[in-house]
């Protein structure tokens, strides 16, 4: 066994010995590669072999034509690129940085993988590989091809001593994915820490497997769900989906039947597709745009704020408060509905805040403020003064609440409800400042059981 190396940054043949230190690497034999100067490319187009082969050089690239192939008991990158376009027959592959990218299904053989510190594995075809990655120390990348899609049917496992990122993204001009490269995870997947970052850019994460409990547990597992710059979060054919910490400006997509999707933090401000029935706990704000389908809720519990441009069919919104403090508030600011605009249910004996433009069409059930609680309706939209028409519809009987409506700035005009009462139907129309009229009556006695306090 001999060690050989690289001799100068020269682009060259693998299999031509006068490159080599000691002569062409044999299977018995170490080769490493990490001359340094300018960039070369150490050309694999034959079949050959070697004990291990190190590459470990930011200029050197060690690339496979595809009638060559490598017989190698274990590779190690720890800088440079390797290229592989032919099947090869590798034992074990060990990354700690550089990047590795395979456009064949067997171009990794049959190596176990472990990939750590800032390395990254890539697709720049349609491949689909079965080998176990293990991901530890620091960060990894997984990346793939525009228009192409990355499967990997393998295990993958962590470190779950270590906080971790992991990166999925995109592989087009100068390194920026445009959304349509597909990485599709299929095989099993184990517990990451508790302090695991995915970020998603520039590629779309999803799984082809249906109801997939490894893929739902991966993500409702990481601390940190970053859906970035044309990242595309794929939950198509996927049961309940529960997601800790939401960040972001990319895509979450369902184009299947209607799944349930959780989150507990969020700031995000991305665009959200497809059969969903969401449900926002805690804090944060949940924005950008929402098109999702006929029959489709959005439950808002908590604290949470929806500020979103909503397109489509309009959902069903709950505003939910099971601890008793005020629910935050909803924008409807801006909102676009094909059909009739959202039924809103804004629960009893809590405080809401809505903002609404002119433009809004919508029913608001279950007075808010009804059995002691405010809501604050606020329209943004001077230029809609007289258009638009809130209809209040409470479904069973209350004492007391405040009403409160402005536009912007504009002092509030207030309405308080005293005594008990059943409202049948209550409008209020802001475009005439002093018009806030309540035409409800107890069904017994027949007195207005309403005292009506319009403040300017």
């Amino acid at each position: 066994m001999t060690t050989t190396h690289w001799r100068n940054a020269i682009t060259g043949d693998f299999a031509k010995a006068g490159k080599w230190s000691d002569g062409r690497p044999g299977i018995k034999d170490d080769a490493v590669i990490a001359a340094t100067g300018a960039d070369y490319t150490v050309k694999v187009i034959s079949a050959d072999a070697a004990h291990v082969i190190t590459l470990d050089s930011a200029n050197a690239t060690l690339l496979e034509k595809a009638q060559g192939s490598l017989h190698v008991g274990t590779l190690n990158i720890e800088a440079g690129t390797a290229v592989f376009n032919a099947a090869n027959t590798i034992g074990k592959i060990v990354m700690t940085a550089g990047e590795v990218e395979i456009s064949n299904n067997a171009a990794l053989g049959g190596a176990d993988i472990s990939i750590s510190r800032q390395a990254i594995l890539a697709a720049t075809a349609n491949v689909e590989i079965s080998n176990d990655i293990d991901e530890s120390l620091l960060q990894a990348t997984f990346a793939v091809k525009n228009g192409a899609t990355f499967k990997m049917d393998g295990g993958l496992s962590f470190d779950t001593r270590d906080a971790a990122t992991l990166n999925f993204t995109g592989l087009g001009i100068h390194g920026k994915g445009d959304g349509s490269g597909i990485i599709d995870l299929d095989g099993a997947i184990g517990a990451m820490s508790a302090h695991t970052t995915v970020v998603i850019e520039g590629a779309t994460l999803g799984s082809s497997v249906a109801n997939n409990a490894n893929f739902d547990s991966f993500l409702s597992n990481a601390l940190h769900m970053d859906i970035e710059t044309n990242g595309v979060l794929d939950l198509t054919h996927q049961g309940n989906v529960a997601i800790q910490m939401l960040l972001g400006t990319g895509e979450i997509l369902n184009s299947g039947a209607r799944e349930a999707l959780t989150f507990d933090q969020y700031s995000f401000g991305g665009f959200t597709k497809g059969d969903f029935d969401i449900t926002l706990n805690g804090g944060g704000e949940f924005g950008g745009t929402i098109a999702l389908n006929p029959g489709d809720r959005i439950h808002v519990i908590a604290g949470a704020v929806l500020h979103a441009l909503f397109e489509g069919a309009a959902p069903a919104i709950d505003l939910e408060d099971p601890q008793g403090f005020s629910n935050g508030e909803l924008s409807f600011e801006g909102a676009i509905f094909d059909g009739a605009g959202p039924a809103v249910d804004l629960g009893t004996g809590q405080d809401n805040n809505l903002i609404l433009d002119h433009n809004f069409v919508g029913t608001i059930t279950n007075f808010g403020g009804r059995n002691g609680g405010a809501d604050t309706i606020t329209f943004s939209d001077e230029s809609g003064k007289g258009v638009p028409s809130l209809q209040y519809n409470p479904n069973e009987a209350g004492t007391g609440g405040e009403l409160i409506v402005q536009y912007g700035a504009e002092p509030a005009y207030t309405l308080q409800l005293e005594g008990t009462y059943t409202l049948s139907d209550f409008t209020v129309d802001p475009g005439d400042s002093n018009q806030v009229a309540c035409s409800a009556e107890q069904s017994s006695p027949h007195v207005p059981a309403h005292v009506l306090d319009a403040l300017v």
